[in-house]
This record gives C-alpha cells, structure tokens and sequence, in this order.
C-alpha cells in the first residue's frame, strides 16, 4: 500500500506522469487538512491507475487533491494528457461525500503531439478500457478552489470510452 499525501507532484517540472498506480489499496492524499496533494504541470497525466496486465487493481483512493492548478487552487499549471485517467480497473474511489474528499481538477490540457477527436486529452477524468464501477463524487471540475471561478479543462471534464463509471450519488436523483 502507497499512501501519497501533502506532497507537490509534478508542480511545471515537465515530469512524465505524476502518480502511477499499478496495484490495490493505495491513497493519493486524503480528507484530513494538509493531506491533499498538488499534482500539476506532468508532461501526460496528473493521476493514472491501471492494471497493466496486473489483475485486481482495486480500492484506490484519490481524495482532496489539486490536479492541474496551483498550490493556492487559482490557477492552471495543467497536466499534458489528462488530471486523472482510470484505465481497465474497478472499485476506485475518486473524491468522495465526506468533507475534505473531493478533488478539485482544472486546467488539464493539451499535449502538443494529441491528435484526439474524441476529447480525452486535456479532459479532468477520464475512464477508458473496459474500466467499471468506479465512483466519481464530490469532485469540483474545471473550477477554481472556491468553485465560483471557471478555469477549464482543455478536453471533456469527464469522459467514459469503452467503460463504465458511477458518477455522483445513486441515492440522490440528479446527484
């Protein structure tokens, strides 16, 4: 188990991805104050979970990070790909309904070589490959800290392609 927390990760230093997750039960940040992360300026992805070729890539959470802005939440330091790409996994848990879990992704992107008619690159989240039964909830996307500011996304602010995905509340109606 990985538990990455109150950390900058990437923050324009052009590193590839920032956090790769390849296995079960790790933690990127957290809902306690000061667990959040900073996890901005990646040359691809903020975020990538994937199985690659691994089976059982389950129980992650990504809780009360900045994904694609700066350390104060206003304004974009993007990631080149995407804020956080789930791929060919299940039962992750990205943000959350308890205080302090939601992420606030913005500012993502596009790669320079991204040739992408479908809106992935540049996109907040995206849930690719045979993915399933993720949950995304409680996540501010394409805004500043406060929510009131809009600083977007390049791509989608969610896409689902070839998967599945839970987003916001089933037991609320519109949610």
């Amino acid at each position: 188990m990985l538990t990455v927390s109150g950390v900058g990760v990437g923050v324009g230093t052009g590193v590839g991805t920032g956090v790769v997750i390849y296995g079960p039960d790790n933690q990127i940040g957290g809902v306690q104050a000061g667990a959040g992360n900073v996890i901005s300026g990646n040359v691809h992805m903020g975020i990538y979970i994937s199985t690659y070729l691994l089976p059982g890539v389950t129980n992650n959470r990504v809780q009360g990070n900045l994904v694609g802005l700066n350390a104060d939440g206003t304004a974009a330091i993007g990631n080149g790909t995407a804020g956080i790409w789930l791929s060919e996994v299940s039962g992750n848990l990205v943000g959350g309904s308890e205080p302090g879990a939601g992420n606030i992704i913005a500012g993502n992107k596009l790669s320079p070589w991204s040739d992408d008619e479908l809106g992935f690159y540049g996109s907040g989240i995206n849930v690719t490959r045979g993915a399933r039964e993720n949950l995304i909830q409680g996540n501010r996307i394409g805004t500043d800290r406060t929510g009131s500011v809009a600083i977007p996304n390049a791509g989608n602010g969610i896409s689902v392609f070839d998967a599945s995905a839970i987003i916001g509340d089933r037991s609320v109606a519109g949610a």
